[in-house]
């Protein structure tokens, strides 16, 4: 479902991401150029290496889907391992940009999937039902964002949740080790991801912590 009157963040649009002239968002194209640009992280790669199928794997360690969000789903890749895994369990993906849903959902149909529907919206307002969820997932999507976005998409996902939900991110930290830093504040000059370095500053459990998470684990 398409949002034409969704007001875009600034801190999206006025950065563009990955040296993507205006972002994932920029022009119609947009969604295709990223995935083509997204298989140089994973080249070549077998699908049990994959970070996305990997974070499959992961959340199945910690609890049985039911019900699927996945925040920041872009045109699909993060969405697709879990529609696949579970072609019996709801799944919504969320995504701001236009031409990387209408990607998703092509692929979808092209995977003949009838599990899972995408939505144009904010990963701080979805618009999903509250507690509906046992499982809510982001993708390299927490790095893309300033603080209070983070601190917003945290509330929102704590919402979400029913009772004994779990949420996995997937995303990058770099903590004290000086070469870490080196690579990831790097990282972030070289692929103009600005808010990269404050995401690594930011205590992240303790957020979890203030929204209302327990148990949260790095």
């Amino acid at each position: 479902a398409l949002n034409p009157d969704l007001d875009i963040p600034r801190y999206f649009t006025a950065v563009d991401i990955h040296q993507h002239p205006g972002g994932v968002c920029g022009d119609s194209l947009a969604g295709v150029v990223y995935e083509r640009g997204a298989r140089t992280t994973t080249p070549l790669m077998r699908r049990d290496l994959d970070l996305h199928y990997r974070l499959v794997d992961a959340a199945k360690s910690y609890v049985s889907p039911q019900r699927v969000a996945d925040l920041g789903c872009g045109f699909g890749k993060s969405t697709r391992p879990f529609y696949q895994e579970f072609p019996d369990v709801k799944i919504d993906g969320v995504d701001l940009s236009e031409p990387c849903l209408r990607l998703a959902a092509f692929t979808a149909s092209q995977d003949q999937a009838t599990n899972v529907r995408y939505h144009q919206a904010t990963a701080q307002e979805t618009g999903l039902s509250s507690s509906e969820y046992n499982l809510v997932t982001s993708t390299m999507t927490l790095h893309e964002m300033p603080p209070p976005a983070v601190e917003a998409m945290l509330e929102e996902t704590y919402r979400l949740l029913g009772d004994g939900g779990y949420v996995v991110h997937l995303d990058f930290l770099a903590d004290e080790d000086p070469f870490n830093r080196f690579i990831h504040y790097g990282h972030s000059k070289r692929n103009n991801e600005p808010y990269m370095p404050p995401l690594n500053e930011m205590d992240i459990v303790g957020l979890h912590e203030r929204v209302g998470f327990k148990d949260v684990q790095v």
